[in-house]
This record gives C-alpha cells, sequence and structure tokens, in this order.
C-alpha cells in the first residue's frame, strides 16, 4: 500500500477482537465473508460519514453563515452520492475528509477566537487532526497548505509554524508507532 498507515492501523483495531484467520479465507463473488469483521468495519466508517455533515455545518456557522444558510452545504454532503458511498465502504477516504475538515475548522476557530489560549488550543487541535489527515493520505497536504496560508494571511505567523511542527510530529509519530508494532515486513 502507497499510503501512510494509519488508516490501516485504525482499521485493524477496529477488527482486533476477530478471529485472525479471516485473512485466509479466499473471497469471491457471491461468497459469505465468514468471520470477516464487514459489519463492525462499515459502522465505523458509517459513523464518520455521519460526523461529516455535522462539521460541515459548523464550518458554515463559524465563517458567518445563518443556520438555514449553513444547513445548505451539509445537505449537499449528505445528498452527494459519493460522500454516501465512501461512507458505505471500508475505504480511508471518509476518514482523511472528516480529519482535514475538522482541522480546517479548528483554523478558523482559532483565527476567530479573541484570547490567545484559545487561539494556541485551536491551532494544536488543527494540527493534530491535519497531521492524522496526512498520516492517512498524503493528499492532505493540501489541506495543511491551506490552514498554513491562511494564518499567514492573517498575520499568524508563530500559529502557523505551529500548526506546521503539530501536525509534521503527529505524522512522524504514526510512523514511529507502525514500525514499532509492526517489526516485519
Amino acid at each position: 500500500d502507497i499510503h501512510p498507515p494509519l488508516a490501516r492501523m485504525l482499521f485493524s483495531v477496529v477488527a482486533q477482537e476477530a478471529d485472525p484467520t479471516y485473512a485466509l479465507t479466499p473471497m469471491a463473488p457471491n461468497q459469505d465473508f465468514h468471520n470477516f469483521p464487514y459489519t463492525r468495519l462499515r459502522t465505523f466508517i458509517a459513523l464518520f460519514g455521519i460526523l461529516f455533515p455535522l462539521i460541515i455545518y459548523a464550518i458554515g456557522r463559524t465563517i458567518g453563515y445563518r443556520a438555514p444558510t449553513a444547513l445548505i452545504p451539509a445537505l449537499f454532503v449528505i445528498f452527494d452520492n459519493a460522500l454516501v458511498l465512501y461512507s458505505r465502504t471500508i475505504l480511508p477516504d471518509t476518514l482523511i475528509l472528516v480529519a482535514d475538515f475538522l482541522g480546517l475548522l479548528f483554523i478558523l476557530l482559532a483565527v476567530r477566537a479573541t484570547q490567545k489560549n484559545r487561539q494556541l488550543l485551536w491551532v494544536l487541535l488543527g494540527g493534530l487532526f491535519l497531521g492524522a489527515a496526512i498520516s492517512i493520505k498524503w493528499t492532505a497536504f493540501g489541506f495543511l497548505g491551506l490552514a498554513v496560508l491562511w494564518l499567514l494571511a492573517k498575520r499568524f505567523w508563530g500559529y502557523a509554524v505551529i500548526l506546521f511542527s503539530v501536525a509534521m510530529c503527529v505524522y512522524v509519530a504514526v510512523f514511529y508507532v507502525n514500525f514499532t508494532l509492526f517489526t516485519q515486513s
């Protein structure tokens, strides 16, 4: 797999209680899943699919939309066939979307906050989630770049460095945990 390991690590934690022999079961069309934790993994992704429209609504409210107006993009997310499909399959796409947009929500909250300790808290949380997103797929670097540029445009120079540093620390920590747990290829 060419992607960073966080999604696989999360999937393995969710499927941990399953019988370890499921990997040896050959899968064919129209065949029973036997003891593969299919329902558990689909439910895990579906929970993130449920969170995604709520995050989009919160972003709308944070940037100043009234409640009915902020509901419109959330409804677009709810009725988008691709997003519904992603939230019903065992794919990392829903995980990365939730982490990316949650990271951007925290950056927007940091820009709007008036107290320094709240700004720092939101930037740290944004870095945590954007780092998690990068640890799922490298395409999340675009969201990290967007967040850093947004902080730079608002003259939050120090927070932009903190955001980038936290995201990179999370990324490195995920690989450290992966290589510590899985010592053999």
